[in-house]
């Protein structure tokens, strides 16, 4: 009787719940006996998930001072991590790559798929680690060309790309001269839908982490005096905290029941990211749907953030 194939799914990190987490359960719901790879696990951030009884495969990385919050200040690490995961009993590769994921290599005749949420930004573009688009030093700059190198290799040995936008699709394209077809992240929509009792508040539900930017949200709403409700989680936290005013909540992570609540109530869903597909929005989107709202995202100035420029489009965006 033939063996069912063991299928490996290797993910960057799992410092926190996001959307590229979220695209991880649902493969999982497919192929529930594939077994799980990233370079760090915050085992705290993924109770009550589908990861919470998985024996999660770590790397060496795992193991590390203030990794769990700070993963991206280990990524001259990553590469080296992400080589040291051995493959070889595994028959199919999905990898979801947002850096260093697709790089796996020790692995005997498997097929590697990687879906990729985008080529490495800080390699490939001109964002920095902290959020801004300033002109990275020389040691970076050093770092990053090292990096694009090996990048180049690791995507030669995958297989197939596929990738979450067709903004991504042509990003890998650009970096690595390969074709990546678009597959959608999946999004729950039938869970969301307006409710006739709308709020006076804003919302945004991210990832705290630099190039999310919610530090410039957070103080072009302090700017209208208008609330703001920011949801999520991460290392941004603290700092976020400190520039926050009365205007503006930031309620950590929400159990999703909260967040649907949140976002049907909502006057309108704000994002100063350059998101690539943003879950979120899709959402936010799905709440809004059948009563006027305010989608306002990708309004920052790339070359020179401006919290000037966000109030003035959100001001814009909010009249009647």
């Amino acid at each position: 009787m033939k063996s069912e194939p063991r299928t490996a799914f290797v993910i960057d990190a799992l410092p926190a719940l996001g959307g590229g987490e979220k695209v991880l359960f649902t493969a999982l719901e497919q192929y529930p006996c594939a077994d799980v790879f990233t370079l760090i696990y915050n085992k705290a951030a993924f109770l009550n998930t589908p990861l919470t009884h998985r024996d999660i495969r770590t790397s060496y990385l795992d193991a590390l001072p203030l990794v769990h919050k700070h993963h991206r200040r280990f990524l001259p690490l990553m590469t080296s991590a992400i080589g040291s995961f051995d493959l070889q009993d595994y028959d199919r590769i999905v990898s979801f790559s947002y850096a260093v994921a697709h790089g796996v290599h020790r692995y005997n005749g498997a097929r590697h798929i990687s879906y990729t949420y985008t080529p490495m930004r800080y390699a490939w573009t001109d964002l920095n680690i902290n959020g801004t688009h300033t002109r990275k030093n020389p040691l970076i700059d050093q770092f990053m060309r090292l990096f694009r190198k090996w990048d180049k290799k690791a995507a030669a040995r995958v297989h197939q790309f596929a990738s979450i936008s067709k903004a991504v699709s042509k990003r890998i394209q650009r970096a690595y001269q390969r074709e990546a077809p678009v597959i959608y992240p999946p999004v729950e929509v039938e869970r969301f839908s307006a409710n006739p009792q709308r709020g006076d508040y804003y919302i945004t539900v991210s990832r705290l982490v630099p190039h999310k930017r919610i530090d410039i949200l957070i103080q072009a709403f302090s700017k209208l005096n208008l609330p703001l409700i920011v949801i999520g989680d991460g290392p941004e936290l603290p700092k976020l905290q400190k520039i926050a005013t009365a205007k503006v909540q930031l309620l950590g992570y929400q159990p999703d029941e909260a967040v649907v609540d949140l976002l049907s109530k909502a006057r309108g869903f704000v994002c100063a990211a350059e998101e690539d597909f943003g879950i979120a929005i899709v959402e936010a989107q799905a709440a809004f749907k059948s009563r006027a709202a305010v989608v306002a995202t990708n309004f920052v100035d790339h070359e020179k953030p401006s919290v000037r420029t966000a109030a003035r489009v959100l001001l814009r965006k909010s009249r009647p």
